[in-house]
């Protein structure tokens, strides 16, 4: 599922790849589909609060440009506090009291993309997914760690020599800049 993600968001426009693995998932996993894509979303905040934090902390070490370190700096900020607010509130309250509106109840679509968009709040955040949030934070640290590795030992094997942060600062760069032009 994950490779067939992949493959497209390689030949999709707009990343389209990712609702395809939600899809999938939720085929396959008997999975609802707010579930699914509300997994796919959240695994989406994880990797670029912690690819971001990554790049911020090996330009600082590097002495990067301003501009990488401000970039960097501005997609950790925003991604982490989305992440806080996952974790402590979530977007369950927000889904919640829309759904109180008075409007909504009378109108049964609407209804039921308000009960749609709740189950997807619940699998987004909220006090009871904090385990979750942490764990899928050190996983994709863990994950940045090793492509970085990767990059410094290609890097060595073409007689290039990269310092740990350097090879993180270029696979950071690398992941971030093909990722933000293809969504």
């Amino acid at each position: 599922v994950l490779l067939v993600g992949y493959l497209g968001n390689s030949v999709l426009p707009v990343r389209l790849g990712e609702p395809l693995r939600a899809a999938l998932v939720h085929r396959r996993e008997r999975v609802g589909m707010p579930e699914a894509l509300g997994s796919v979303l959240l695994e989406r905040i994880v990797d670029v609060a912690t690819l971001a934090s990554l790049v911020l902390a090996a330009g600082i070490a590097l002495g990067a440009p301003s501009w990488i370190i401000r970039v960097a700096a501005l997609a950790a900020t925003i991604s982490i506090g989305v992440l806080a607010v996952l974790a402590t509130w979530g977007v369950a309250p927000l889904i919640a009291l829309g759904a109180r509106y008075p409007g909504v109840a009378r109108r049964h679509l609407l209804a039921l993309a308000m009960q749609k968009l709740g189950r997807l709040a619940l699998t987004l955040g909220g006090p009871h997914r904090r385990r979750v949030i942490g764990l899928a934070a050190g996983i994709s640290t863990v994950a940045w760690i090793l492509e970085a590795t990767t990059f410094w030992l290609v890097g060595r094997s073409l007689g290039i020599e990269l310092a740990p942060a350097g090879a993180t600062l270029v696979a950071g760069v690398a992941v971030l800049g093909t990722a933000v032009p293809s969504a």
